[in-house]
This record gives C-alpha cells, sequence and structure tokens, in this order.
C-alpha cells in the first residue's frame, strides 16, 4: 500500500517543482517499486511518464528528453539486479 502513495507523493513534489532531483526521486521509486513487486512497476511508470508528458506539454521535445532521462535512470538503478539474475538464472526462466 506504500508504494502507491510514495510514488504520487513523489510525483506531486515534480510536478510542484520540475527539477532534476525530482526527476531522480521518481526514477529511484519506480526501481524500489520494481525490485518490491514487479507489477507495481507498470502503475508507477505508466502514471509518472502521464504526469513528465503533461507537465512539459509546452514543449513536447523537452517532454520526451525527460521521459528519456527518466527511463534511463530507472533503467541504470534496476539493472544490476537484472545482471545478477541473469547470470544466476537467466531472465527467461526467471
Amino acid at each position: 500500500m506504500i508504494v502507491p502513495v510514495i510514488a504520487i507523493w513523489l510525483a506531486w513534489r515534480y510536478a510542484d517543482t520540475p527539477r532534476p532531483r525530482g526527476l531522480f526521486a521518481l526514477a529511484l521509486w519506480t526501481a524500489v517499486a520494481f525490485l518490491l513487486r514487479h507489477d507495481y512497476v507498470v502503475y508507477v511508470v505508466a502514471s509518472s511518464v502521464v504526469l513528465i508528458a503533461v507537465q512539459h506539454w509546452a514543449s513536447p521535445t523537452l517532454a520526451l528528453r525527460q521521459i528519456a532521462v527518466y527511463a534511463g535512470l530507472a533503467l541504470t538503478l534496476v539493472l544490476p539486479w537484472l545482471v545478477f539474475v541473469q547470470v544466476n538464472e537467466g531472465l527467461g526462466p526467471y
């Protein structure tokens, strides 16, 4: 229950002041949500991408850049776990 609440809180903070620190916090929480339960990432990513798109509606280029940065950060934070699973079991069988 805490995962969506914190995601909403971080999204609200980013909506108030769209700064790189807020985007990083959102990406970090996305990674944490994925590691807690894989289905959480769907909800957190979907809502975060919509938030970023709406926040930067006036500049579609900036919106796409921020979405790419968000996705890259989240993937980078989850990458060590993905490598660990791939080395030990394989992502396919997992």
